[in-house]
């Protein structure tokens, strides 16, 4: 979901001590990373926002790597079968003041899409449903000064890597092809429900996310097929996978990597009388690679993965 603290929960077998909140825990197999969100005493349901890899692996053991408060449990085990899940959707409240009129809106929940343009800066936008919650009239905002952060990454020197993603065979960094881009979208496509209740004083209870379908469109060079295969993997249907570097300084710099790029269509385009294809794709999720380290092929992450996007710092 287009939230970044989704909370996941798994059953963990702990004998003693606590794991306790904010502790930064590490499976021993599968490498996956999460922070506890609430105190575990006993065996039972751990609840965690998960930060790096997918899945914890049945019967692995965790490690606290980081622990806020002294005394945790050296370590844990998952269960055979951890069953990870969703457990929760965080809603977000907003306040719009504008010309002295105040907006208060409650239990929203939404979508977003992000928009490439060559030499602009990576643009995202949020649709949020929610509650109507007051207006009434509020004297402007005065005294409240603006935060200086670094400048936004532009979208160029950006070394895009994309292959097929259907096979190990194809899943070193050295098997990835760089196609030339001008434009590039995504949309998460959340569809957002209204649960209705009379007895909510609104009369709505919560705005549920009931499902996603991920879609995107790309414009690259019109190429030969021996060169990047478009119209061979169209055809097929074949999954491919898609890796969009932007900037090149740690602490303002990611990667969106979308593992799951399945084309849903095929027309001509004309850049300036270069020959471009338009391709709009669905994001399916699908394999991750560790393409920068020989091209080890990691698990399948249930169709939650169809957009990953890292925050690189180091």
């Amino acid at each position: 979901m287009p939230v970044s603290n989704v909370v996941k929960q798994l059953t963990a077998a702990l004998t003693s001590g606590t794991v306790y909140k904010g502790s930064l825990i590490e499976g021993a197999t599968s490498g996956s990373r999460a922070v506890v969100a609430e105190d575990l005493t006993a065996a039972g349901a751990l609840k965690f926002y998960p930060v790096r890899g997918g899945a914890f692996t049945g019967g692995e053991t965790l490690t606290i790597i980081y622990e806020p408060t002294a005394g945790s449990a050296a370590g844990f085990a998952v269960n055979a079968t951890p069953a990870e899940q969703f457990t929760e959707f965080p809603s977000l409240s907003m306040r719009f003041i504008e010309d002295g009129q105040a907006i208060t809106v409650a239990g929203a929940r939404g979508s977003v899409s992000f928009n490439f343009e060559v030499n602009r800066p990576v643009t995202a936008s949020f649709t949020f449903r929610g509650s109507l919650n007051s207006t009434d009239d509020q004297a402007l905002i005065a005294g409240v000064s603006a935060d200086a952060p670094a400048s936004p990454p532009i979208w160029q020197g950006s070394a895009i890597g994309y292959a097929g993603n259907e096979t190990s065979a194809l899943a070193d960094l050295d098997d990835e092809l760089e196609p030339c881009l001008t434009a590039l979208s995504l949309d998460l496509g959340v569809t957002l429900s209204d649960r209705r209740c009379a007895a909510a004083s609104t009369g709505l209870e919560e705005v549920l996310g009931t499902a996603r379908a991920g879609t995107g469109s790309m414009d690259p060079e019109v190429t030969l097929e021996a060169d990047i295969p478009w119209l061979s993997y169209l055809k097929n249907g074949t999954t491919t996978r898609l890796r969009v570097p932007v900037g090149s300084s740690d602490g303002n710099r990611f990667t969106f990597f979308m593992p799951g790029v399945q084309f849903t269509g095929q027309s001509y385009g004309d850049r300036d009388g270069i020959a471009t294809y338009d391709l709009p794709f669905n994001l399916t999720g699908g394999y991750h690679h560790n393409v920068a380290g020989g091209g080890t092929q990691l698990d399948v992450y249930g169709g939650d993965n169809e957009l990953v996007l890292l925050y690189h710092v180091s």
